[in-house]
């Protein structure tokens, strides 16, 4: 009766380790691809925000600021529309020279793009929210990942042209 439990035990402990080692990992690799996808959420979110607010550096008159759609005038008299299409960014800038027009896209994987004017009108808020898409994710997770960031821009040009 020993003999057999002797040479039954290790099998079953071998078993039982092994399954918890790969459970482990399992959850190990869920882990690290949820982790990477919020990073990269949540840097698109950022860069958006900051490609906004780099555009926006020659503005002297906001045209539009209402929910995805943001056009305005710069020095030079160019009119530029920044915009979310799908899930990118678009800046489309229209030359006042006659010079054709330029529009450049950036992948930002947006799920939501959103410009408010405040009421002073010298102070632009803006609001990116990126999402993930399921084909992304690990398992069948019925809810999505999203990376969201906002910035107040200050309209410096425009309010020093109101003095």
């Amino acid at each position: 009766m020993n003999v057999t439990i002797d040479i039954v035990l290790p099998p079953v402990i071998v078993a039982m380790l092994m399954g918890i080692i790969i459970t482990t990992n399992s959850l190990i690799v869920d882990s690290t691809v949820e982790n990477r996808l919020t990073y990269e959420l949540q840097y698109f979110a950022n860069t958006s925000a900051n490609i906004v607010q780099h555009e926006m550096r020659g503005l002297t008159d906001v045209i539009q600021a209402s929910g995805p759609h943001l056009r305005y005038s710069k020095f030079n008299q160019d009119t530029v529309h920044i915009y979310q299409e799908g899930r990118d960014m678009k800046v489309a800038t229209e030359y006042a020279d006659g010079s054709p027009n330029d529009t450049t896209s950036y992948p930002a994987k947006l799920s939501n793009l959103e410009f408010t004017l405040e009421p002073s009108e010298i102070m632009l808020q803006v609001r990116v929210v990126t999402e993930s898409r399921p084909n992304q994710e690990v398992g069948n997770n019925s809810e999505r990942y999203q990376g969201m960031a906002e910035k107040s821009i200050y309209l410096r040009n425009k309010h020093m042209s109101q003095l």
